[in-house]
């Protein structure tokens, strides 16, 4: 799966103002603190894996996830699973299957960066070649709530076939945090009608103030020392490493 944002980063957590009263900068150095605040905000993004600013993404998928042993000898022992086809009561689910487990369920495609506040759709190639799409809550399920967030089929369901080809399922979602620390997001994700699937999503989405902290100080740090090496320096800064590492999930899950 591949993942990109689709937009430029929206409003930065860090107000400029700020950031050039923290680097004791004057308003002739407002482009270079821009330029450094930006960048502490890229770095941070890439160490953490986490959206600081909101934006859009889209993640691409040759196609939708299958059952794991599609295409293995031993599938047409699992032929009679309702959860192969999407068809059958839940009820006929394998009463001792690791597949019942949180987090380990074959059909779940997972999202990042984090946090996610926002799935709007699913596009994809249908079997008769024509771009089809799917609605959270209407034809597929939501998860904002975990890290990453995930969807999957519909309880009982499956994801629906198509062709097969290069990047022809496309997720599209917005991730990002809140520029203000205190802002809590609230998603409702409607079933549409006939009701599937009725969901809300509160959830705190604000930029953590240490996260805050730890950019005004690579912004300074990028704005005072513009050498590649700077005589005396130990080359990073401590006190950031040790926050973005609080705000550092490493998944080692292999995506479908």
């Amino acid at each position: 799966m591949q993942i990109r944002p689709v937009q430029a980063p929206g409003t930065l957590p860090v107000d400029l103002t700020l950031a050039m009263k923290f680097c004791n900068a004057n308003s002739a150095d407002a482009d270079v603190v821009t330029i450094a605040l930006g960048a502490a905000v890229a770095h941070a993004e890439r160490v953490t894996g986490r959206a600081l600013t909101s934006r859009k993404y889209i993640a691409t998928l040759d196609q939708f996830p299958q059952f794991p042993f599609a295409g293995n000898t031993f599938y047409p022992l699992f032929a009679n699973f309702p959860f192969l086809a999407g068809t059958g009561p839940v009820m006929n689910y394998p009463t001792v299957s690791p597949l019942q487990e949180t987090d380990r369920l074959p059909f779940t495609i997972y999202l990042r960066p984090t946090p996610v506040t926002a799935v709007e759709k699913i596009t994809y190639i249908d079997l008769q070649g024509n771009s089809a799409i799917l609605l959270p809550g209407i034809d597929f399920a939501v998860d904002l709530i975990s890290e990453p967030a995930r969807i999957s089929p519909l309880p009982g369901g499956s994801w629906p076939q198509g062709l097969i080809g290069i990047s022809y399922v496309e997720v599209h979602f917005t991730a990002g945090f809140s520029v203000d620390p205190t802002d809590v997001e609230d998603v409702f994700v409607s079933a549409g009608s006939p009701a599937r699937e009725n969901v809300e999503f509160v959830f705190a989405n604000g930029i953590p103030l240490d996260l805050k902290q730890a950019l005004l100080i690579l912004t300074n740090d990028f704005y005072c020392n513009r050498e590649m090496n700077v005589a005396g320096s130990v080359g990073r800064v401590p006190q950031v490493d040790d926050i973005l590492a609080l705000y550092t999930k490493h998944d080692y899950r292999v995506d479908q």
